[in-house]
């Protein structure tokens, strides 16, 4: 009858503990971020150089087969894996060097009264290879998303950021943070498609 009491006692002392793991929330009471495997690992910074910035040495490893409800067949037919980048996939020690940048924004790009999204994110191939793409999707009402323009740049290190410029509606992809290496994706009305702006226009 003791042991039987002792042991009730131990898993009294000891349920707390193994409900927080469970949980993923820590001793101290902080949250984490409850992200699976594949999204733990859908970010890697390398170590080395570790004179470079980590922009210059972090792959991604997509894990999703849809963007935004998109089956990623849809966007190019020989990619299989395709994820769209997002704060919360990134490593908490990042949160103060994203806290200023967006991945998404949100706009009327085309100026034709349709809402639409332009995102950045990571693709792979149904051959494995890996890098980076910028995807613009139409909002039709009561309609599913469309696909307005898709751009993909390969290698396993591409990294980018993404803003709306006031002045004309266009899109801003920066390749790095805190620097000049950007690429502009704006409207053209006369080819009536999406055009990339030569650098000396940007």
């Amino acid at each position: 009858m003791g042991s039987a009491m002792r042991l009730s006692r131990l898993l009294i002392v000891l349920l707390p503990v193994m409900l927080s793991a469970c949980a993923g929330v820590g001793l101290d009471g902080g949250a984490d971020r409850h992200l699976t495997s594949a999204q733990q690992e859908f970010v890697v910074v390398s170590p080395e150089p570790d004179h470079y910035a980590w922009w210059l040495r972090v792959e991604f490893h997509p894990f999703e087969t849809e963007v935004r409800g998109i089956p990623v067949g849809e966007i190019r037919r020989t990619w299989c894996k395709v994820t769209e980048f997002r704060r919360e996939l990134f490593p908490k020690e990042l949160d103060a060097d994203l806290e200023s940048y967006s991945f998404a924004v949100d706009g009327n790009f085309d100026h034709s009264g349709v809402a639409q999204s332009a995102l950045v994110g990571a693709y792979e191939t149904c051959s494995g290879d890996r890098g980076l793409f910028v995807l613009v999707l139409a909002w039709p009402p009561n309609a599913v998303p469309v696909v307005r323009f898709v751009e993909a740049w390969l290698g396993e290190r591409q990294f980018a950021v993404i803003s709306r410029r006031r002045r004309d509606n266009a899109i801003v992809v920066a390749h790095c943070m805190s620097c000049d290496h950007f690429s502009i994706l704006k409207w053209s009305r006369s080819q009536r498609r999406f055009t990339w702006l030569p650098a000396e226009d940007g």
